[in-house]
């Protein structure tokens, strides 16, 4: 999103230590680092609140915020961190979740919503894998996690390019997104509907989810 800057290409040595940062255009962003090494599949959340790091995930992996900029820092870069990498910053002042152009971070060597929470790992939330439809149908997505209170829905029609969140906060659509995307919960399990399906929506859905606590 325009919102959001980032720098399209790091490279990196194995071993030495690279920085990303991501700019909002103002100081009320709340930053989520991403991780999406296989093209259409689920990103990974390695940071969340600017410096929070997941269960799970190696300690290179740092995050820091200066004024309005975020920044991802890999100490000690190993191959196995050749991905895309994401920033999504949460605006406090409006509610807002945006996506900045994703920075691919290739090696030299053979490299949501909003607040509070983050992004989860794809494996801990359960989608189908593949949905059909014909133009002019309604289909339906769901996403199933444990217990999760809030859930947002991103498509990503291009392969490594910067998701558009559709749905936030269960059932909130962002400025811009059209009518015939809709969210709801029910239980633990959430549900993106399209109604009216059209040629241009298709495209990769991710689901996220978040626990307010």
């Amino acid at each position: 999103q325009a919102a959001l800057t980032q720098p399209f290409e790091v490279p990196a040595n194995i071993g030495e230590t690279v920085r990303i940062t991501c700019s909002g255009s103002s100081g009320s962003y709340s930053y989520g680092w991403f991780q999406q090494k296989v093209p259409g599949s689920g990103p990974v959340t390695v940071i969340y609140y600017n410096d929070k790091r997941p269960s799970g995930i190696p300690s290179r992996f740092s995050g820091s915020l200066s004024g309005s900029t975020g920044t991802l820092t890999i100490t000690g870069v190993q191959a196995e961190d050749e991905a895309v990498y994401f920033c999504g910053g949460d605006d406090s002042s409006s509610g807002s979740y945006d996506w900045c152009s994703p920075v691919t971070h290739p090696l030299s060597s053979p490299l949501f919503s909003p607040s509070p929470g983050s992004l989860v790992q794809a494996a801990a939330l359960t989608q189908p894998s593949s949905l059909s439809a014909n133009v002019g149908e309604t289909i339906k997505i769901t996403c199933s996690g444990s217990s999760y209170s809030s859930y947002g829905w991103f498509q990503q029609k291009v392969p490594g390019t910067a998701p558009v969140t559709l749905i936030y906060s269960n059932s909130n659509r962002p400025s811009g997104i059209p009518s015939r995307f809709s969210g709801s919960k029910s239980g633990s399990t959430a549900t993106l509907t399209i109604t009216g399906v059209r040629a241009e929506d298709k495209a990769v859905y991710f689901c996220g989810g978040y626990d307010s606590s």
